[in-house]
């Protein structure tokens, strides 16, 4: 039984396709498992899965002409592959890996099970304002892919409905739900908690990406320097933005330091050097406000108060003020305002820990898949 995956965008930036290949080289033979992808220039992520493929190398100065070949070169050679490889099943990541699996299902169609997931929700009015390539692919998942898939995944079930209201589908079975969560191995039990004492300075924590046009950055980064060393916050990304860079210069304010790339493995041990996890994402896009950051789960099972922008109604789901850790939204618009003594108060509260990890969810995959 040989399982294919495609997913071109480097793992480092989508841990979910990290676990998934964790998961899945535990529970299979790994002889018959094999990954497509790429790599970028930053921090490379090992993965467990021996026939893994980094076809290119994608780098943000690459010129249009130069991307394009590299695009042309990851589909060949995938197309290549999956036809010498001949797959039981092909399990594909977003538009952008879909071209190579449409090519050979043409001929084998019927020879194999297709499984696809999104990481992120698309609608109709991006993918007409997004690349011509992903505009060109996504018409053929459309016409042709949708109907030979098996196995449709977003990640919440609010995704889901606004995919079944974008596309219609005769079988609605194969939508599954399938949701960031963490390894079980991550979550913290009431003994991790013990010894952690709660007091000021409160260690704030911010990661992945961060940027000031799409999240409440500048609002978070005022608000720690008018608490005046009552927070502190450290952020780790392999994205920071030049105009984050630019406003903390111009803030200078000692309380925020930019700690830079972080290994994803490395991330329990760092988590259980903080207080609090922020995720601060602005309601710019559907995608967002019906979003649960896979951030909201992993500082969840470190034992970590989640603060959420209360503009992503999708983690609403999550939130909870009967235990501790917290997750609670937040007006990130509004922080003069915040009552953060109440969000972080634990009195006659008890330890809860983390019902979310991916062992959970991933076992009917495995299915699928099999």
């Amino acid at each position: 039984m040989k399982i294919c995956i495609v997913h071109f965008q480097p793992p480092e930036y989508y841990p979910p396709i990290i676990n998934i290949c964790n998961f899945l080289s535990r529970k299979l033979n790994g002889a018959n498992l094999t990954l497509f992808t790429n790599s970028v220039n930053e921090l490379k992520v090992d993965l467990p899965i021996e026939k893994s493929f980094r076809v290119i190398k994608l780098n943000k100065k690459d010129n249009r002409i130069r991307r394009f070949i590299k695009v042309v070169y990851f589909n060949l050679f995938v197309t290549f592959h999956l036809f010498r490889l001949r797959p039981a099943s092909i399990f594909y990541f977003e538009t952008t890996s879909s071209f190579p699996v449409f090519i050979y299902l043409l001929f084998y169609s019927s020879k194999a099970r297709l499984l696809i997931h999104y990481h992120e929700y698309t609608s109709p009015d991006q993918y007409k304002q997004g690349m011509l390539l992903d505009r060109i692919w996504h018409f053929f998942e459309i016409k042709f892919l949708y109907k030979k898939a098996s196995w449709i995944s977003q990640t919440n079930r609010y995704r889901i409905d606004l995919f079944l209201r974008d596309y219609r589908f005769d079988n609605t079975q194969l939508l599954k739900v399938l949701p960031n969560f963490p390894p079980a191995s991550w979550i913290v039990s009431s003994n991790g908690v013990k010894g952690r004492t709660k007091s000021a300075p409160y260690r704030i924590i911010q990661l992945g990406s961060i940027s000031t046009r799409h999240m409440y950055a500048k609002e978070l980064f005022d608000w720690i320097r008018e608490m005046d060393g009552l927070f502190l916050l450290d952020i780790y990304s392999f994205n920071t933005q030049p105009d984050i860079i630019l406003y903390l210069k111009k803030l200078n304010c000692s309380f925020i330091q930019i700690k830079g790339n972080i290994v994803y493995d490395e991330i329990p041990g760092i988590l259980s050097g903080y207080d609090i996890g922020v995720v601060t994402y602005k309601a710019t896009t559907e995608n967002v406000i019906y979003c649960a950051s896979n951030k909201l789960f992993e500082y969840l099972s470190a034992g970590l108060d989640v603060w959420v922008s209360k503009a992503m109604l999708g983690s609403a789901p999550y939130m909870r003020a009967d235990c501790y850790p917290k997750v609670s939204f937040v007006d990130f618009e509004n922080l003069s305002g915040l009552n953060w003594k109440e969000l972080i108060d634990r009195e006659n509260l008890s330890y809860k820990p983390s019902p979310y990890y991916m062992e959970m969810v991933y076992d009917q995959l495995l299915e699928y898949l099999k």
